[in-house]
């Protein structure tokens, strides 16, 4: 089990000798192996069972795009989710999220592996820095905004950009100033590729064509015009000598992949095999890698033309294959999972994709509940008194992409709950009776934000074409209007009083009059806006944006004027909240793992709190107590905190089937609290030490074991969690009730032995 494999691999196996400064009695690991919480001396961990270390949890929609970072450190993909990924290919981590306003379509990194370009199928290309996040500049020129395929040139000086079907236009752009310096029109060209040594670029459409890229000027066609017949992709091999293109065309029969030699333009090679049109191609030299809509991946020998392997699908589209830089991998995509393979053996690596994030979270405004989105499609209330789920709601599953959440929300009074995602419709519950009592449809892209009026009257949707949708609550459900953004929006949100709904596009936000459904006057932000929320007053505005990296900007909502920055994390902000009642401050959470709470007023950093081990994706204030803040995180954590003294209170942490709710130790106990529905992934384990401590050895008790059941009833204690939570005096009673004495002596007490005291407690890294 992984747990025993850290034991050995920090010297702290069974019977070996160990640095007591690092006792892993310390350690309780959460069932996707990455949250340590500590549990002190009496030597609490969770089994790990039945879990994969090589599924990399991220992808929700189906992925369009692969791109290899040039050290092959990172893979970064585009799904029609909206999102962008970027995955550590060595740790499987999730490194970065960016969300875009509409679906991607491809996504490109920097030869120098600087930049990441995002294009999508409804706005501007993008251009971010890779590392940190920071968004650079948009690429704007052609209307369409249906970038379908991204080059860059093997300097990194120019971007070139392909937006067929619409206008079918070419684009070449510089990638220092954003100025568009070439348009090819009327070539309808649907994919581009610069050639190694950038002298020339690959176009496909009805053709393939080789273009000079200093003079403009058509090298040669590569192929003869047959109608219906695209080749959807063209890739050069590292030499530069040939080009493979992919054409298809299921009414001629041609489901073929094509080298061509650049020199001669010559077709030296056919690799027939798939039964449906190819989607993506590449060419890493000896081999050639296709994926095709009849849900397979073939790798061929591109000198012999021969198939050395069927990569069989998991009933999806294997929609991109690209090759790592120094051809030693291969990515495949199918559907929402990204498959590694190894080279030149096609030996299975590890599969990297799904989602197991907790992907959102809220308070309902009554009634102590609190919903979780968790990895298999399902919104989860549960109960803040008891800590327990007291009901799901499961969406069917109507298309034949995954039923994911994107969004889910009670509605201001807590009488109703609603979820959105990628089969195009909203769906309506019934807190008190979990029924579902109506289904907004109408969207014809994936609903990916939703939020209800403050009078529980209306409810807007968002879709990932722009649409926007203004239902009524009521039985009817029936639509009022319809706003459409050209280019898309990244987040929605009404106003205090729902008089309009602020939608932030780009470097912009829009107010829309619910009352006309007239666009009524906004402002710009100061940089890209990613996200915004109202004061409760309605008199500012939080935006997250790209001027300063890791600050959040307060507008005057008035005037459109930037009041304040509030400062402090070191990288990209995902998430932030005003307290509900008051207004007085502000959380905030990060990539860099942390949030933050800031006094609005004067803009000062009141507390950090830290601890979560990825990314902090969401940030909520209960709305009946200010003094209790949430911060769920990409590490499959919710994090409960106090906010007046900023002290850590407890974490619910998601297992694959059921949950773990842990504390960290109160000063001088040897140990926090659990409550869990799955005692049976516990383990108890007893230290032994010899010689003053320089060595000790591990016992895990077996089930039965009376030490391990008395550990168990002691430590596995709901009560105790939850008051620690929802009422720290009581909690703090129950631990002077135990014996009148510290909470140390307290528990010491009821296990009725001195347990072996680590040297702290807290969290480990």
């Amino acid at each position: 089990m992984w747990i025993i494999m850290a034991l050995e691999e920090s010297g702290m196996g069974d019977k070996k000798k160990a640095n007591n400064t690092a006792d892993p009695n310390a350690l309780v690991v959460a069932a996707n192996g990455k949250a340590l919480t500590s549990l002190g001396a009496v030597g609490l961990k969770v089994k790990v069972k039945d879990i994969r270390y090589d599924f990399f949890e991220g992808s929700w929609g189906q992925i369009k795009s692969i791109s290899w970072c040039p050290d092959n450190r990172f893979l970064v993909t585009g799904s029609d989710d909206c999102y962008v990924r970027v995955f550590d290919v060595i740790s499987g981590h999730c490194h970065r999220i960016f969300r875009v306003s509409s679906q991607v379509s491809a996504v490109q990194i920097s030869p120098d592996g600087r930049f990441l370009a995002i294009g999508g199928t409804n706005h501007p290309v993008c251009l971010l820095e890779l590392s940190s996040g920071h968004f650079i500049r948009l690429f704007e020129g052609d209307k369409s905004n249906q970038n379908k395929s991204i080059s860059f040139s093997p300097d990194g000086n120019f971007l070139a950009t392909a937006t067929y079907p619409w206008d079918g236009a070419l684009r070449l752009w510089e990638v220092s100033t954003g100025r568009c310096i070439r348009v090819y029109k009327d070539i309808r060209v649907s994919n581009v590729s610069f050639s190694p040594g950038g002298r020339f670029f690959a176009t496909g459409s009805q053709y393939v064509r080789l273009w000079d890229v200093t003079t403009e000027r058509l090298i040669r066609d590569f192929a003869v015009n047959m109608w219906g017949v695209q080749h959807k992709e063209v890739c050069f091999s590292p030499d530069g000598q040939f080009l493979a293109s992919a054409e298809g065309a299921p009414w001629h029969g041609n489901d073929n992949a094509l080298l061509w030699e650049v020199s001669s333009g010559r077709c030296v090679k056919v690799f027939n095999g798939h039964t449906r049109p190819i989607l993506s191609i590449n060419l890493n030299g000896r081999f050639l890698a296709t994926g095709s809509m009849d849900q397979s991946a073939m790798i061929w020998d591109s000198l012999s033309g021969r198939c050395v392997k069927i990569l069989a699908g998991n009933g999806s589209w294997v929609s991109s294959v690209r090759f790592s830089p120094d051809g030693q991998f291969l990515a495949t995509a199918h559907g929402n999972i990204l498959r590694l393979w190894e080279m030149p053996s096609v030996r299975f690596i590890r599969e990297l994709g799904g989602s197991s994030l907790t992907a959102a979270f809220s308070f309902s405004p009554k009634d102590s509940i609190f919903y979780t989105l968790n990895d298999n499609d399902t919104a989860q209330l549960w109960s803040l008194s008891s800590g327990r789920p007291v009901r799901s709601f499961a969406e069917p599953t109507t298309s034949t992409y995954s039923s994911f959440r994107f969004d889910s929300h009670f509605s201001p009074k807590g009488r109703f709950f609603v979820t959105c995602g990628s089969n195009y419709t909203a769906r309506l519950y019934e807190v008190a009776s979990g029924k579902c009592i109506n289904v907004f449809v109408g969207h014809e892209k994936f609903i990916t934000a939703v939020a209800f009026s403050p009078d529980e009257s209306f409810l807007v949707t968002g879709d990932g074409g722009g649409a926007i949708r203004l239902w009524q609550v009521s039985s009817t459900g029936r639509c009022i209007r319809v706003f459409t953004i050209n280019g898309g929006f990244s987040s929605l949100c009404f106003c205090p009083d729902g008089r309009f709904v602020a939608i932030q596009t780009g470097n912009y936000i829009h107010f829309w009059d619910i009352s006309t459904g007239q666009s009524i006057n906004g402002f710009p932000g100061s940089g890209y806006i990613t996200s915004a929320s109202f004061s409760p007053d309605g008199r500012f505005m939080a935006t997250g944006n790209s001027e300063k990296l890791g600050a959040v900007c307060l507008v005057e909502v008035s005037s459109g004027r930037s009041v304040k920055f509030f400062e402090g994390h070191t990288k990209s902000v995902n998430s932030f909240s005003f307290s509900p009642l008051t207004g007085r401050f502000l959380a905030t959470g990060s990539d860099d793992f942390t949030s933050r709470l800031f006094e609005v007023e004067s803009g000062i950093c009141l507390h950090i709190f830290e601890g979560h081990k990825d990314k902090i994706m969401a940030t909520y204030f209960s709305p009946n107590d200010e003094r209790l803040l949430v911060t769920t995180s990409a590490d499959m954590t919710s994090r409960w905190w106090n906010v007046s003294t900023g002290n850590h209170l407890a974490t619910l942490h998601h297992l694959k089937k059921g949950f773990l709710w842990a504390t960290p130790p109160d000063k001088g106990a040897p140990s926090g609290w659990l409550w869990t529905d799955r005692p049976e992934l516990i383990c108890v384990y007893k230290c032994f030490i010899h010689n003053n401590g320089e060595e000790y050895a591990i016992e895990d008790l077996p089930a039965g074991h009376s030490d391990r059941k008395k550990h168990l009833d002691v430590y596995n204690d709901q009560r105790m969690v939850m008051n620690r939570i929802n009422n720290p005096e009581k909690y703090q009673a129950d631990i002077r009730k135990i014996t009148g004495k510290s909470a140390e002596a307290a528990i010491n007490s009821r296990l009725r032995h001195n347990p072996i005291l680590l040297p702290e407690g807290g969290d480990q890294p």
